[in-house]
């Protein structure tokens, strides 16, 4: 961590507003601000706030800033359909969004730890499940569409908040995250917008990485609230499936299988130019026991065998002068196999030439 600057005299949480009684209580703190000398993300190093797990907002979602939002979400899920479906607000408060997602025709759900705002959301008719993200062990993969607005910055481990956020989203579920835009306070250097409460401040580079790192494949990100915030939407990464190439693959090596003994079966003689890793690794799961030889330039590989099959490797020039091959296949990559080519026409090589190009082998013309 690099120690960015130190601001004094800063109240001890935005939500301490003492009484008469209790202004002996009031004494400032001093925040830390550092940067990760690695990803660039800006931290507090201040224990968090003690009510960090719940939604503290006066703020209330009606008339102009209501609709406004509920356009932005329209848009969101016009533009990824994966989002239609089961939602979770994460971080739901009173559950003033929740109705707002409903509108939208989502089943929205909210998740919330303070008692209180549980309490008037499910007076209003919402949904809302009691707890906290990192407390809950039975959300895994439930749900199409997460949103998170204004609530991650409080947190103090985002790395297993954004990991949990991932493990609650179905395959390919999508979710909305909005923090406070850091870049915008150092370019006004209103420092005094720095909180206790806020743990972690947000670029958007730092945002991006942050979710690319968690698991996600970031799909837009923007300013809004007159460049006050940042939203990142991001779709949870699904690992990929190699089956089919892996059928695929099997179906090259047994082809080179079947062509190896097919000619050996007639009599030929079949010998491989090619001791790299990759052609040791298909001569081996391809069982090429009727070949009797590989070639390869490099002297350190000479008079060694190749593994599993167990077949010398020799020298061109000793191959060349001392043994006979009807046909040699050249498993070299890239431009190698373009000199082995001219090499062999140079030294007049008798027998036919077949070439490994990962996909099939072609005979020479």
């Amino acid at each position: 961590m690099v120690e960015l600057v130190a601001l004094k005299d800063f109240p001890k949480a935005a939500q301490f507003l003492p009484s008469h009684k209790g202004l002996k209580e009031d004494t400032a703190v001093e925040l830390q601000v550092v940067e990760c000398s690695y990803c660039g993300l800006v931290q507090l190093t201040n224990e968090p706030v003690d009510y960090y797990k719940d939604v503290i907002t006066t703020a209330a979602l009606a008339g102009p800033s209501r609709e406004k939002l509920k356009a932005e979400f329209k848009e969101v899920l016009s533009k990824f359909p994966m989002a239609n479906g089961r939602a979770l607000e994460i971080g739901a408060g009173n559950g003033q969004f929740l109705s707002l997602l409903e509108d939208l025709g989502l089943d929205a759900t909210g998740l919330e730890h303070n008692k209180k705002n549980i309490d008037m959301a499910l007076s209003t008719g919402q949904k809302v499940i009691p707890g906290y993200l990192l407390d809950m062990f039975n959300l895994n993969s439930e749900y199409n569409f997460i949103v998170c607005n204004n609530f991650m910055e409080h947190q103090p481990n985002i790395k297993k908040f954004l990991r949990r956020i991932y493990q609650s989203l179905l395959d390919g579920g999508l979710v909305y995250i909005s923090v406070p835009n850091l870049q915008r306070i150092i370019n006004r250097a209103c420092f005094y917008e720095f909180v206790v409460d806020h743990l972690v401040y947000f670029s958007r580079k730092t945002l991006k990485v942050a979710l690319e790192l968690t698991g996600f494949n970031v799909k837009q990100v923007y300013f809004k609230n007159n460049n006050n915030d940042i939203v990142i939407i991001a779709q949870k990464r699904v690992p990929r499936n190699m089956l089919a190439k892996k059928k695929k693959m099997d179906s090259i090596v047994e082809s080179i299988r079947i062509l190896v003994e097919s000619l050996a079966g007639k009599g030929k003689k079949v010998s491989v130019w090619g001791a790299g890793h990759r052609a040791l690794a298909l001569m081996a799961i391809a069982k090429l026991e009727k070949i009797d030889f590989v070639l390869d330039s490099a002297l350190f590989k000479q008079n060694k065998y190749t593994p599993l099959i167990n077949k010398k490797i020799v020298s061109p020039e000793y191959f060349l002068s001392h043994e006979k091959c009807d046909y040699l296949i050249v498993m070299l990559p890239g431009s190698l196999a373009e000199q082995v080519r001219n090499y062999l026409k140079d030294k007049n090589f008798g027998g036919k030439v077949l070439y490994f190009c990962d996909e099939k082998i072609g005979l020479e013309m």
